[in-house]
C-alpha cells in the first residue's frame, strides 16, 4: 500500500531540511497511523477469502465535503468501510469526548467517522443506488491504550482483539450474497476523485530550506560524488554505491513529491539535482519513464507526486546498489 501522500512529502521534507517541532511531530504521528493501516491491511489479508476486494485510502468529493476513507471491503454481501486509529498513547472516551494523557481534545473520532459515512452514502444514494454499508472505527494499536466509558453516541468500533471473531462473522454473513465485489469496486472507484494533494500552506514554505540534489538513499548524506565511478554514485559518508540512473530517478520523484502542484520539466528538474554531468541521464530518464504532457522546445512531463518506491514498484535496473 503506497503511503499518503502527506507523509511522503514530509518524509522528502524532513531528509533534507531541518523541520519545526510540531511538523516533527506531525510526521511521526502519521507514520505511526500508516504502520497500524499496513497492520489491518494484513489482517484483512490473513483472514478473507481472495474473491473479496479490499480498497486503501480512497478520497470522495461532494460541493463544499470531502473526505478520506481508510480502507473499503467489498464482499458478496455487503460494502464494509473501517477508519483505522494507531493510538500509541493513553486515550479515554467518556461523556461525549476524548481525551488523550487527561487533556479533552478538540476532536471527535466517532464524530468523524459519522461524517465520513455521510459523505460516502450520499454519493452511491445520487445515483440511486442503495448498496448495504456498515461502518467500523477500528483501533489497531497493540497496548490496551484506548478506554471508552460512554457508551452513548458512539459509532460501531473494534479493538484489535475482536479482529478475528468480527472478520470471521463477515465470512458467515456472506453466504448466499450476489453482489460482485470486483463490480462494485469499479463503480466505488469510478466515484472517487484524485488523492487531495493539500499540506499547510506554512510547510510548503519549508521548501525554501530544503537541500536540493542528490542524497544517499542508505544515509541521506549530501556528500555524494557522481564523477569518480562510471555507474555509480559514492557517498562518502556511508560508502553506499548506486546506480547513477536510479539515484536520478529517485531525486526526480522527491523533486516531484515536493513541488507536486508542477509539471516536470528537464530544466527544472537539472537545477534541483544540480550536476551537469548527470544531465544526459536527466533527459534519458525522463522520456523513458515519465509520461510526456506536452511537446515542444521546453517540453513538460506527467508529475506522478509519488516517491520513487511507490511511482515505479517494479522498476529494474541493469546495475544494482552495492
Amino acid at each position: 500500500m503506497d503511503k499518503p501522500f502527506e507523509l511522503q512529502f514530509y518524509e522528502c521534507l524532513n531528509e533534507r531540511c531541518e523541520l519545526p517541532t510540531s511538523v516533527k511531530n506531525r510526521l511521526a504521528r502519521q507514520q505511526v497511523g500508516y504502520e497500524g493501516h499496513l497492520d489491518f491491511i494484513n489482517i484483512l489479508r490473513d483472514n478473507l477469502p481472495g474473491h473479496f476486494v479490499i480498497l486503501n485510502d480512497i478520497f470522495y468529493k461532494l460541493p463544499y465535503k470531502f473526505t478520506q476513507i481508510d480502507t473499503i471491503l467489498i464482499t458478496v454481501h455487503a460494502i464494509y468501510r473501517f477508519e483505522v486509529k494507531n493510538l500509541l498513547s493513553e486515550f479515554t472516551y467518556k461523556e461525549g469526548f476524548w481525551y488523550r494523557k487527561g487533556e479533552r481534545l478538540s476532536r471527535n473520532f466517532f464524530t468523524q467517522v459519522k461524517r465520513a459515512g455521510e459523505i460516502f452514502e450520499e454519493i452511491i444514494q445520487n445515483d440511486g443506488l442503495y448498496l448495504p454499508v456498515q461502518s467500523q472505527l477500528v483501533f489497531i494499536n497493540e497496548d490496551d491504550t484506548v478506554k471508552i466509558f460512554d457508551q452513548e453516541n458512539v459509532s460501531p468500533y473494534l479493538m484489535r482483539w475482536e479482529l478475528r471473531s468480527y472478520l470471521k462473522k463477515v465470512v458467515e454473513d456472506s453466504r448466499g450474497g450476489s453482489m460482485n465485489p470486483k463490480e462494485v469496486a469499479k463503480y466505488l472507484m469510478s466515484k472517487a476523485t484524485e488523492e487531495h494533494l493539500v499540506v499547510d500552506v506554512m510547510d510548503k514554505k519549508l521548501r525554501a530550506l530544503a537541500r536540493s540534489g542528490i542524497l544517499c538513499e542508505n544515509c541521506d548524506s549530501w556528500r555524494v560524488d557522481v564523477i569518480s565511478r562510471r555507474y555509480h554514485i559514492l557517498c562518502k559518508n556511508c560508502g553506499r554505491q548506486e546506480p547513477k540512473q536510479r539515484a536520478v530517478m529517485r531525486t526526480i520523484c522527491d523533486y516531484g513529491v515536493l513541488y507536486h502542484e508542477w509539471p516536470l520539466t528537464k530544466s527544472s528538474v537539472t537545477e534541483f539535482i544540480g550536476e551537469p554531468s548527470l544531465e544526459y541521464i536527466i533527459k534519458r530518464t525522463l522520456r523513458n519513464y515519465f509520461e510526456l504532457h506536452s511537446k515542444g522546445k521546453a517540453s513538460t512531463y506527467v508529475n506522478p507526486a509519488k516517491r520513487m518506491k511507490f511511482a515505479f514498484k517494479d522498476e529494474e535496473f541493469r546495475y544494482y546498489s552495492k
